[in-house]
């Protein structure tokens, strides 16, 4: 038994357990103030069923939700049910989208969740632990330095349009402006003043004075443009059913049609010089005001689909056409704001795209660098700062905008200074001064004393030469002791062994030296 509890306790470590869950819900995030975003509720597996109430920040509003064309909608405010056309219909992927207006709020996120989760999958009625999703709000900041070099990579194409505003109720016009470094560039019509107008019912901004319907969402601009507030009267709209699409389809494009969703951006290739369109009502007695063909020109066109019944309630869809110059390629525009590499002229900075901090050693006297970057997304921007006057612990920053978004990645290479011999020259100039002194004074006095040498030497060889005297060593003479003279005496005898006559050869012999 025991290696049993042993075996499977191995087998639970051995074998991973997933816990899946089946709902979840994303937002496009960061959120800004005054702005709305969108949040995607999805499936992982299929289902006929979703239900769930929704839970909101106090600091944000929430607008309302629309169902994916996959589901029909039951909502009751923010109690979310979500259906199929068909209870034996099971279907997976996006099950609606809701909308969240940020307002002016001091927080810096906001929270929505999911509680009280249902769904049914083909295997029946399922729960799931309440979900909740947290959005960031980024507010414009402005920063000034002192030194700022900016350079962008399509600075000689920037452009400015100015786009005129006619309110067509006799009020001024308002002027806006848009500057791109593209061909084009996105007019936010969801941010500017709604105008009214007194028996009238505003109904977008169009091309035309007589428009009737227009966009409220957005305007590409490819140049200089005027637009026109659309009305019609309100005596003409009378409250009561929304009218839908069931299908809506463009010959040759691909458009992602969902019944709730009544405005549209698509852009074409110059060659598209016309669109066909198909399109079925969801409700029976519905009109649909639809042309056989909508001839295009090139930039920008709005293409309205009008649904009326005969209880005179109607609908408008929008498409906002945006045919491109001759030569131009259709590209989704991308949120990349990375470097491919940094260029340091005369320096190896062994950059790679995800590392943002560099330490850079230069030598001492340097006051800039000639830095380039090479951008990931060449329709991106960056700007350079502190190059201007590096010094040691100075920081050169190199950060990038995105085409899209507002999150800026920056790359920082701090600068760390070399002391080289230019830093010690003064000191070994003097110290050279010194050892080139010294060698001079040991050489004058060598030289004083060799001049000294050879004076002597001449003076010696020119003077009189003497005898040089002879040394005699001096012959010890004896020393002559004086024989003592007395008194006579009296002769006495002497013992016969010691008297000896004196004999007249004992005398002394001087000699003359």
């Amino acid at each position: 038994m025991k290696c049993l509890k042993y075996l499977i306790f191995t087998l639970i470590l051995i074998i991973p357990i997933n816990v899946h869950a089946a709902i979840s819900v994303s937002c496009d995030g960061p959120a800004r103030i005054n702005q709305r975003i969108s949040c995607d509720i999805k499936s992982d597996v299929r289902i006929s069923s979703f239900k769930s109430t929704l839970v909101v920040d106090s600091a944000v509003t929430y607008e309302g939700s629309v169902a994916s064309t996959n589901f029909v909608q039951y909502s009751n405010g923010r109690n979310l049910n979500f259906q199929t056309a068909n209870s034996t219909t099971y279907n997976f992927g996006l099950i609606a989208y809701l909308t969240i207006n940020v307002p002016n709020t001091t927080k810096s996120s906001f929270t929505i969740s999911f509680t009280n989760i249902e769904y049914t999958s083909s295997s029946g009625n399922k729960t799931q632990a309440n979900l909740s999703e947290t959005v960031q709000i980024m507010r414009t900041t402005s920063k000034t330095t002192s030194t700022t070099v900016k350079t962008t990579t399509q600075s000689a194409n920037e452009k400015t349009f100015t786009v005129t505003l006619n309110p067509n109720n006799n009020d001024d016009n308002k002027i806006t402006k848009c500057t791109t470094t593209g061909s084009n560039c996105k007019i936010n019509l969801s941010e500017i003043e709604v105008p009214t107008k007194d028996g009238s019912t505003f109904n977008g901004w169009g091309n035309a004075a007589t428009c009737t319907e227009g966009s409220k969402s957005s305007y590409t601009a490819s140049g200089d443009v005027t637009l026109y507030a659309c009305w019609t009267s309100t005596g003409n709209e009378e409250p009561g059913e929304m009218l839908y699409l069931q299908t809506l389809s463009i010959e040759g494009q691909e458009l992602e049609f969902s019944k709730f969703k009544q405005d549209y951006d698509l852009v074409v290739l110059y060659e598209v010089e016309n669109l066909v369109l198909s399109a079925t009502p969801a409700q029976e007695g519905v009109t649909i005001d639809l042309q056989e063909s909508y001839l295009l020109q090139v930039g920008d066109n709005i293409i309205s689909i009008k649904l009326s019944d005969e209880n005179q309630n109607t609908t408008t869809y929008i498409i906002n056409v945006k045919r491109l110059k001759e030569g131009e390629k259709i590209r989704i525009p991308s949120p990349d704001a990375t470097l491919k590499n940094i260029i340091i002229k005369g320096y190896d900075l062994d950059f790679k795209s995800n590392v943002f901090d560099y330490t850079l050693k230069v030598p001492s006297g340097i006051k800039s660098l000639d830095v380039k970057a090479v951008l990931n997304n060449e329709f991106a921007e960056y700007e350079i700062t502190g190059n201007d006057d590096i010094y040691n612990g100075s920081i050169i920053s190199i950060k990038v905008k995105p085409e899209i978004g507002d999150e800026i990645t920056s790359y920082d290479i701090t600068i760390e200074v070399v002391k080289g011999i230019k830093d010690y020259l003064l000191y070994i100039i003097i110290g050279s001064v010194l050892l080139i002194s010294i060698i001079a004074l040991v050489i004058i006095n060598q030289s004083k004393n060799q001049k000294k040498k050879n004076t002597k030497q001449n003076i010696a060889a020119i003077a009189p030469s003497k005898k040089a005297p002879t040394k005699i060593n001096a012959v010890q003479t004896p020393v002559v002791k004086p024989i003592p003279v007395s008194k006579p005496v009296s002769p006495q005898p002497a013992p016969p062994s010691q008297a000896k006559p004196l004999e007249p050869k004992d005398s002394v012999e001087v000699l003359d030296l």
